[in-house]
C-alpha cells in the first residue's frame, strides 16, 4: 500500500506537538491509513490491536530523529560557528528554544533557521519512510 508524503508529515507535526507523548498517530501499513490519538482530547482513532500489529508503524518523535538540539546545533556549526559556542550557552539552561529564536532574530536569521529545519525534517522522513519499507506516492 502506498501513502502520500504528505499524510505522513502532517502525522509527524502532529505528534510534535504539544509535550512528548501527548499525541500519537500510527500508520497502517497493510491500508496506508494514518490514525490519531490525543492524551490532551478526546481524539482516539486507533483501532484496538493495530498498535500489536506487524503492520502498524508509530510515526516518531522529532528528537528520534536526531531532529532536536541536534538540528540546533548543526544549524549553528553550518550559518553561524562564531557563534557556536554562544547557542551552547543557550542550551545549557530552561527556556532554550525561546531564547535561541530570541537570538536568531537579533542576527535576522528566523528564516533561514524554519528553513533549515523544514528541509532537514523533510529529509529525515523520507529517510524513515525508506527505512520502515513505507512506500510514498510522489
Amino acid at each position: 500500500m502506498k501513502i502520500k508524503f504528505d499524510d505522513i508529515m502532517e502525522a509527524f507535526f502532529f505528534v510534535n506537538e504539544g509535550g512528548l507523548a501527548n499525541h500519537t498517530a500510527v500508520l497502517d501499513n497493510s491500508t496506508g491509513k494514518v490514525y490519531w490519538q490525543s492524551e490532551d482530547s478526546e481524539i482516539n482513532e486507533i483501532p484496538e490491536g493495530l498498535l500489536d500489529s506487524k503492520d502498524a508503524i508509530e510515526i516518531p518523535q522529532k528528537n528520534e530523529l536526531c531532529l532536536g538540539t541536534e538540528l540546533v546545533f548543526e544549524f549553528a556549526g553550518a550559518k553561524i560557528p562564531d557563534d557556536y559556542e554562544k547557542i551552547q550557552d543557550i542550551f545549557s539552561s530552561r527556556g532554550a528554544y525561546s531564547k535561541f529564536k530570541d537570538f536568531l532574530e537579533s542576527k535576522e536569521l528566523v528564516k533561514d533557521w524554519y528553513a533549515f529545519e523544514n528541509e532537514s525534517q523533510k529529509k529525515a522522513l523520507q529517510e524513515w519512510c525508506k527505512d520502515n519499507e513505507i512506500k510514498l506516492i510522489d
